[in-house]
């Protein structure tokens, strides 16, 4: 039977943090009780990933590389965002004895290769963020010899994979709108398509379906994933249609649209949330202090950091025996741009 490192932390009462950093010849963990570690998985019969050698045999692991890939930069920017979940894997990183690599990749038909030139001898694993790739994007990182963990995105490629729970997180933000009493609830859709989008946008719409409401065609209103663009997409569509004929709530794609669309609001005259409600998905900093304050769905970026660490590690140390889809829970974080049209009845 295969020994994992939580056999090994069960046996001597140990937290799997302290077993892996003892394997790796890390600090952090008094010599007395790395050497014990040692000992009870030798005597386990532990064998690490790397050619299944002895503990004695296998090299010292040192550093895990992140790969923040861009192929359009229109949603992979530097974002509060993106800081948070990189924090994430810096934190777990140092607490499991690893050091930390980036690098940032832009692809085009020219440069997929790229990729493979990022790896070397010296890293044990790879983060990759793929946000903006596709199925047919990842054929170089397929090829990888290391270990890998992808985040922000599912792939049908057998690999670990961390994201944020899209759908439930969309199905949160329909509900709470249903609850307030809104039953015309607009979507505000990225114009960018990714497949967290994609994700968020079908939950839309089986939400609507669920909850026994009409889609109309006409509110689902395609804008920028950032803020300035989201602003100027938004106006223009409030040029074109009657303003009174608006739903009283929209869900938009990510909190940047949002913003966007509510200051485009704002300039033509439309009280948020007296005449329109609305919701963004990620939670980032602003939505505390704009006004109003943005009721929001929260993403635990950090902890998506995190967990793709420990996923990558249990490879690494051959702690695992398949790939896993990791998805983040939500939370919806209420604040003061939705109205409560049962209170008013």
């Amino acid at each position: 039977m295969k020994v994992k490192l939580s056999d090994i932390a069960e046996e001597m009462g140990v937290s799997i943090a302290a077993v892996s950093m003892a394997l790796n010849n890390k600090g952090g963990i008094g010599e007395d009780t790395r050497e014990e570690i040692l000992k009870t998985a030798e005597r386990m019969g532990y064998k690490a990933r790397k050619a299944s050698k002895p503990l004695s045999e296998v090299r010292d692991p040192r550093f895990i590389k992140l790969l923040r890939i861009k192929k359009h930069g229109m949603v992979v920017m530097e974002t509060e965002f993106f800081a948070a979940v990189i924090q994430g894997i810096e934190t777990q990183c140092r607490k499991m004895g690893y050091q930390l690599l980036i690098a940032n990749i832009t692809l085009n038909d020219q440069e997929t290769h790229q990729i493979t030139n990022e790896y070397h001898d010296d890293i044990d694993g790879m983060i990759s963020l793929c946000t903006e790739l596709e199925e047919e994007d990842i054929n170089q990182l397929k090829r990888m010899p290391c270990p890998q963990v992808v985040i922000d995105r599912k792939f049908l490629w057998n690999v670990n994979t961390v994201l944020m729970n899209n759908q439930k997180g969309t199905r949160q933000a329909v509900e709470h709108l249903f609850e307030k009493g809104h039953r015309k609830i607009g979507y505000l859709k990225s114009n960018t398509e990714i497949y967290n989008f994609k994700s968020r946008f079908k939950s839309y719409l089986e939400s609507i379906e669920s909850l026994g409401l009409e889609c109309q065609e006409k509110y689902i209103i395609p804008l920028e994933p950032t803020i300035e663009g989201a602003y100027q997409n938004m106006k223009n569509f409030l040029s074109t249609i009657e303003l009174d004929k608006l739903p009283t709530a929209f869900v938009a794609d990510n909190d940047n649209i949002a913003l966007g669309a509510m200051n485009a609001f704002k300039e033509y005259g439309i009280n948020i949330p007296e005449q329109v409600s609305l919701i963004g998905i990620d939670d980032m900093p602003f939505c505390k202090i704009v006004d109003p304050p943005l009721t929001t769905v929260k993403v635990f970026k950090e902890e998506i950091g995190r967990q793709a660490v420990k996923l990558l590690v249990e490879e690494v140390l051959g702690d695992t025996e398949c790939s896993k889809k990791m998805e983040v829970d939500t939370v919806l974080v209420e604040r003061s741009s939705v109205k409560d049209l049962n209170a008013v009845l």
